[in-house]
């Protein structure tokens, strides 16, 4: 392959141009002309991240626990992250039976723990809920949605 292996002087490095798959091994390197190598380098070939290298979409949120205000859910993770390590998952919030996805509220999880609170919701409302996972490539498809929930009555603050 004398037109895509090069070795550069003065500074000796080695240089791969057009890099294939058949390229991956263990690549040796003899140093002042002595007949055994002295040192190994292994080079490992991979393609430029794809589309498609996003994660694959995480499990059905679970509702743990709830209040009047917050909901403990919980997923399965993603079967495949293409070599790419969960970042973060976000969770959109739908207030309502009858409300669009679109209207929904994310909420970052700032952690790839599959296990999250979402607070801030408001007594004896209808919610469901759906989750995406973020790796280095980008966010995966939005999980099926939960089941919906009510969460709690709360005493009133004041007189009516």
């Amino acid at each position: 392959h004398p037109n895509r292996i090069r070795l550069e002087s003065p500074s000796y490095s080695l240089y791969i141009s057009g890099l294939e798959t058949g390229d991956t091994g263990t690549w040796y390197c003899r140093v002042d002309g002595r007949n055994k190598p002295i040192s190994a380098y292994h080079l490992k070939v991979t393609d430029l991240p794809k589309e498609e290298d996003v994660p694959s979409t995480p499990g059905k949120p679970l509702v743990m626990s709830f209040s009047s205000r917050t909901v403990k859910l919980s997923w399965a993770p993603p079967l495949n992250t293409h070599s790419s390590q969960i970042q973060e998952y976000v969770i959109r919030v739908r207030n309502g039976e009858d409300t669009d996805w679109t209207d929904s509220e994310p909420v970052a999880t700032d952690s790839n723990s599959t296990v999250y609170s979402v607070m801030g919701l408001k007594p004896f409302n209808v919610y469901s809920f759906r989750v995406s996972a973020f790796n280095g490539v980008g966010q995966s498809r939005e999980s099926e949605e939960s089941y919906y929930m009510i969460t709690l009555r709360e005493v009133p603050s004041g007189k009516p």
